[in-house]
């Protein structure tokens, strides 16, 4: 029943640089060798190579003899509780030494969520049935026993295991920390060599670190308050346990009292009295919180409430005590919508609050199965180390079902024991041992050999999940409708953000691009300036040059319209389709029932919405598996065209070769061209009285004032006092020029117009880029004198044309003492529905997105890296960031897809170059630009406006101490100067970068 303990001690030498020594210990002819310890190089030994193995004397499996081998090279000492047992020389040869790499399987750790991060170390080469001793060593900006479990630097891999798991275990520390890492390095030894990779990192995040912090921000002006999670659609449990839940978070540093509140929509709860959102806190509204705290150990989870979640789509809003909506989320289960969170085991999180709660681009999946309630989730902005890439799911012989899988990373990842499934339930196909996709490389799986797939997807529709060999977390995922035969769908370039039709299948190999069909969304007039639905239409063009029968196609999102059997759009011909076709038609003299349907149900969202045609798989089946041929998801933003939403202009599309999905491709049609003769009259007639004072001086001003964003043509001003003179200067004409007339504020775009004017070749061209007001932010002009108080029969009066936004004018004497005020008339066939775009061009150019400087606060002297997204039909030409210190000159930079040179992932659209660092406090401005390979090259540049508007990055910055949060605005020399010319409560817009 005693215990013994063995050591074993080199009398002098070591066999390599790492300063171990190596033993072999036989019990009843069983490996048992542990973890050695090290031997001093002067060979001393130093007792450093005790094993302290214990091994029981006791049991049926008490030892009979033990054998000690030795490969030293050098005698060994045997001892048994301290005593000498024997001398043992050399009596065998070392093994062959294995080749060991490491990979973070999974590369985050969660404090906040006590969840933990791992490295794989996998062994290749010399004798698997006898183990193998792996070193490594621990570095990184986290600390061994203060951020994280200490670890042992040995990991042991018994005969015959091929892989083995270092495991990084957070330890909870107070107050806010940025994202902190552990990197291991293996270290070569008698046992195995270092391969490639051999280092990774994991990265352990706590509540309040840098990534955390952005999806734990506002979304919305109305409330500190976010919609932070929602787990709409749980996975399948056997213990038939409801774990939907909404969690709420509060941004807030201070505490925020929801007595009263009410969350609404597809679910209703409302909130008891003295309920507290505590400050930086979470609550979960559960359907079932017994449940949540049996499966979440969450206590005090809110609810139960009434009806359900979704699973296809719901709405969660959240009212205040006097029921006015705060926030409002439209959720749905359909791309681009997080997929995972469908019914594969994850929620939604909030991880980009800053696109809005009601934005599909501020929604991820969380980062593991059942979401993180009650805690901030870490997985949450990671990209997939493995990307879904293509696949084709419609065949017939001889093509086949294909899954391509794309690695974008620099290194190789096994992929061993992951799972591909259309039912996240159901384990359809595990993808076999010793699988791995290399560095920038591709693996399809199919329903042919090599990679045998042995379930075949729908060509009616269907899901595609990649989910861990852990089976803890979705990977990646992807959700189709129905597929057109042979046209595969994919990633253009690899790894881009969204699916789209390819030209051609690509089986592992990089993909085709973009097929863009014949029949493309040209025009939509989704928010008519009149405020009336009837007014929406939405314009199809046929690019190619045969005709194309739309029989029975029809919109599956958007709106709601199917195309009656026998109708065709030719060759270079439009096809409109409007709410209110008699409306539309006698509105338009292009129009009529031959090029125009309708009416189509629904309305266009003003705010932005998927706008999605489909034609039937079928022609025979009409009225089933529809299949996508264009789609669009427009935005109210002013990159979808400055004034299409309510200003008056409908979206066109500028060239309609281009990827019609991204809005750079987009402009709002220009109107200025429509019906010159439609002038308004704006008059008013009073007395002089009921002003601010009764100074006579103030009524010698004259202020003209655009009460909205908006353009428009001003002429022909007077002022009279009892049907006398005209007291305007130069008889209210401008054919003199701008004369007395002072432009401010927001005003201040505003110039003589040279081209037009009523009855004449000039006028003042007035432009606001927002409501003016009676202080800074308007046109003035002082008159000729003769008004005082008290006058009766005044008149004020001019003429103005509408030229695009507001349509409310108002024309002032200083002190209000009396006033014009009028809707400017605007021409009926706003847009150009059936007839050319009146922004069309033969290219467009290359369209430019996601345009992103890394890292935001750069120390001094330290590159940046600059990044675009960059798309065209003919390829590029070339793609530069051109740069300067702010006040300096342009410098040139090539940027570039191939991975290097800071580019992050080859091949993938983005295009990047790294900067030169910059001294301390020097603002540096910067824009990109790119030419296409098309006959006549066209350039873009973002931002559009360069060089009035760059972007702008300042180095040695910090971050200050303390628990707000920090917003930096940074303006160029050029726009402080102008800032500072401007006039006191001016309201100009200024251009500037903010942080």
């Amino acid at each position: 029943g005693s215990w013994c303990r063995m050591t074993a001690d080199a009398d002098y030498a070591y066999v390599d640089g790492s300063g171990y020594s190596y033993f072999r210990l036989l019990l009843n002819g069983m490996e048992l060798t542990s973890a050695n310890g090290a031997v001093n190089r002067d060979g001393t030994g130093g007792g450093g190579g005790a094993w302290n193995t214990l091994i029981a004397t006791n049991g049926p499996h008490a030892p009979e003899w033990i054998a000690i081998s030795n490969y030293l090279g050098a005698a060994i000492k045997a001892y048994v509780d301290d005593l000498v047992v024997t001398a043992i020389a050399p009596d065998f040869s070392a093994p062959a030494q294995a080749t060991v790499t490491i990979v973070a399987t999974d590369p985050v750790a969660s404090e906040s969520y006590y969840d933990t991060g791992t490295f794989t170390v996998t062994r290749a080469g010399g004798d698997t049935n006898l183990p193998v001793i792996v070193r490594y060593t621990a570095s990184g900006s986290a600390v061994g026993g203060v951020d994280y479990d200490s670890l042992s630097g040995a990991l042991f891999l018994p005969a015959r295991g091929l892989s083995g798991d270092i495991t990084i275990v957070p330890m909870s520390s107070p107050g806010r920390e940025d994202v902190k890492t552990v990197t291991v390095t293996l270290v070569s030894n008698a046992y195995c060599v270092a391969g490639s990779p051999s280092s990774d990192t994991v990265s352990i995040y706590s509540d309040e670190n840098e990534a955390n912090r952005r999806h734990r921000e506002a979304s919305s002006r109305s409330t500190g308050i976010i919609v932070s999670e929602i787990m709409y659609h749980p996975g399948p449990r056997e213990d038939g346990r409801n774990l939907e839940f909404v969690e709420f978070y509060n941004t807030e540093w201070v505490d925020i009292d929801i007595s009263g509140y009410r969350m609404s929509g597809a679910a209703d709860y409302t909130f008891p009295a003295d309920a507290i959102l505590g400050r930086r806190g979470s609550i979960v509204v559960a359907a079932n919180p017994a449940d949540m705290e049996a499966v979440y150990g969450i206590p005090n989870a809110y609810g139960p409430y009434s009806n359900s979640l979704g699973n296809a789509s719901g709405t969660v809003r959240l009212r205040n005590a006097m029921d006015a909506v705060l926030l409002e989320v439209e959720y749905s289960d359909s791309w681009p919508w997080p997929i995972g969170a469908d019914g594969a085991g994850h929620s939604l999180v909030l991880v980009k609050p800053d696109y809005g709660e009601n934005d599909y681009r501020a929604w991820g999946q969380s980062s593991l199965f059942g979401g993180t309630p009650g805690f901030a989730d870490a997985y949450a902005l990671l990209v997939p180390s493995v990307l879904i890439n293509e696949f084709l799911a419609h065949t017939d012989d001889p093509q086949y079902d294909y899954i391509e899988l794309y690695n974008p990373s620099p290194d190789p990842v096994d992929i061993s024991g992951c799972v591909l499934t259309d039912d996240p339930a159901t384990n359809k196909f595990v993808v076999p041992p010793l699988t791995v996709i290399p560095a920038y490389g591709f693996l399809a799986f199919s329903t042919n050999a090599p990679y045998y797939l042995d379930y075949e997807l729908s060509s009616a529709g269907d899901s595609v999940f990649l989910i861990g060999s852990n089976q803890k977390f979705v990977i990646d995922a992807v959700r189709f409708g129905a597929q057109k035969n042979g046209v595969p769908s994919g990633r253009y370039p690899d790894g881009s953000p969204a699916f789209h039709q390819l030209t051609t299948p690509t089986v592992a190999a990089s993909n085709a691009p973009l097929f863009i069909g014949d029949i493309v969304i040209n025009e939509i007039m989704f928010n008519p300036i009149s405020g009336s639905d009837d007014d929406e239409f939405v314009e199809l063009f046929n690019k190619g040059t045969g005709s194309v029968d739309v029989s029975y196609w029809r919109f599956v999102d958007g709106i709601d319209f199917m195309f009656s059997n026998g109708t065709a759009i030719g060759p270079g011909e439009y096809l409109v389709v409007a709410r209110n076709v008699t409306n539309v038609v006698a509105r338009y003299s292009a129009l009529d029932t031959g090029n125009t349907v309708g009416d189509y149900s629904g309305a266009l969202a003003n705010r932005g919405e998927r706008l999605a045609l489909a034609m039937p798989d079928d022609p025979d089946l009409p009225y089933q598996d529809f299949v996508v041929v264009d789609e669009v998801f427009y935005s109210d933003g002013e990159r979808w065209g400055r004034w299409a939403d309510g200003g008056g202009s409908s979206l066109e599309l500028i060239d309609p070769r281009s990827d019609n999905r991204l809005e750079m491709n987009w402009s709002g049609s220009n109107e200025r061209s429509k019906d010159t003769s439609l002038w308004t009259t704006i008059s008013g007639t009073g007395t002089l009285d009921n002003g601010k004072d009764d100074a006579s001086e103030r009524l010698q001003e004259l202020q003209v004032i655009l009460l909205g964003s908006g353009e428009c043509l001003v002429d022909n001003i007077s002022i009279t006092k009892s049907g006398g003179a005209n007291l305007v200067p130069d008889n209210g004409s401008f054919e003199s020029g701008m004369g007395s007339w002072i432009i401010q504020g927001n005003h201040e775009d505003s110039h003589l117009e040279t081209s037009e004017g009523y009855g004449s070749a000039k006028s003042l061209h007035l432009v606001a880029e927002a409501g003016g007001d009676n202080g800074s932010n308007r046109a003035e002009s002082d008159i000729n004198g003769g008004l005082n108080i008290n006058d009766t029969n005044v008149t004020i009066s001019a003429k103005v044309r509408w030229l695009a936004g507001h349509r409310d004018i108002l024309f002032r004497l200083q002190g209000n003492h009396l006033e014009a005020v009028g809707t400017m008339d605007v021409p009926p066939d706003l847009g150009t529905p059936g007839a050319r775009n009146s922004c069309f061009s033969t290219n467009a150019g290359p369209a430019i997105s996601d345009v992103q400087h890394y890292p935001l606060l750069p120390g001094a002297n330290s590159n940046v890296i600059v990044s675009a997204r960059i798309h065209d039909p003919d390829g590029l030409d070339y793609v530069r960031v051109k740069y300067r210190p702010d006040p300096g000159s342009y410098f040139s930079l090539d940027m570039n897809d191939n991975g290097t040179g800071g580019d992050a992932v080859k091949g993938d659209g983005v295009f990047s170059a790294t900067v030169p660092g910059q001294s301390a406090n020097t603002l540096m401005a910067f824009y990109v630009e790119t030419s296409d390979l098309h006959a006549q090259p066209a350039v873009t540049i973002f931002p559009e406006s360069t060089p009035d508007h760059e972007c702008l990055v300042m180095f040695g910055q910090t971050m200050p101490s303390g628990d707000f949060g920090t917003y930096r605005f940074y303006i160029t020399s050029a726009t402080r100067a102008n800032w500072t010319a401007a006039p006191k409560c001016g309201n100009k817009l200024m251009p500037c970068t903010v942080i």
